[in-house]
């Protein structure tokens, strides 16, 4: 790579740039993470981001099945204690 040849104050000028660069990408990630998770910027996390963590990136396929062994899981349990209830 080629040297560059800047001056004190081209430096000086580049380095006050990529300082202001650093600081706004740093206040919009605060500020979108605190808008869109509802977390505050310490990373604290409320029930609602637990509850999307856990809902958010399963497939629709992996839902339904889900769903359906729960249904299935209370039907079964359902008429276990019909049947035990009837004894």
């Amino acid at each position: 790579m080629p040297a560059m040849n800047l001056s004190d104050t081209d430096l000086d000028q580049l380095v006050a740039y990529l300082t202001t660069l650093n600081e706004r990408s740093n206040q919009d990630w605060r500020a979108k993470r605190s808008d869109a998770s509802g977390s505050n910027c310490r990373g604290e996390k409320t029930i609602l981001d637990h509850v999307h963590a856990w809902l958010v990136p399963w497939t629709q396929e992996a839902r339904l099945m889900y769903i359906m062994y729960g249904l299935a899981f209370l039907v079964i349990a359902g008429l276990q204690a019909t049947s035990f209830a009837s004894n």
